[in-house]
């Protein structure tokens, strides 16, 4: 299934990738990034991470490879399921997953991204 994401290469610090829902699975959206950007370097993934019909292990399994990217940050959205968002904070930490109190981007909820700063204001 074809999909599409907004990615922002931030040259030195990474790029960040915005993701609908993830269909052809998150890895392969990160990598078709940073191959459209040349830039190596994974900063953050926002949005659905699809991972409804994922295992455990498969998440866990996903996790450790954006943490061996040196990932300083993940947004799970709507459809990485409320599981899925659990096993993601479990294995990276909360200082890398961020979670909205919704479990999803509801109003009210926003990152702001300025430079090397990244602010997430999750009600």
């Amino acid at each position: 299934m074809e999909e599409q994401a907004i990615v922002i290469d931030q040259k030195e610090l990474g790029i960040i990738v915005i993701v609908g829902c993830s269909h052809p699975t998150l890895e392969v959206m990160v990598e078709k990034a940073k191959i459209t950007t040349g830039n190596n370097k994974v900063r953050g993934i926002i949005g659905g991470f699809h991972l409804a019909d994922k295992t455990e292990d498969e998440i866990i399994e996903s996790a450790n490879k954006f943490k061996s990217f040196g990932i300083e940050f993940m947004a799970p959205g709507h459809c990485t399921t409320v599981g899925g968002c659990q096993i993601l904070e479990k294995t990276l930490g909360s200082e890398i997953v961020r979670l909205s109190k919704t479990g999803t981007f509801a109003t009210g909820n926003n990152i702001e991204i300025n430079g090397s700063e990244i602010l997430f204001n999750f009600v």
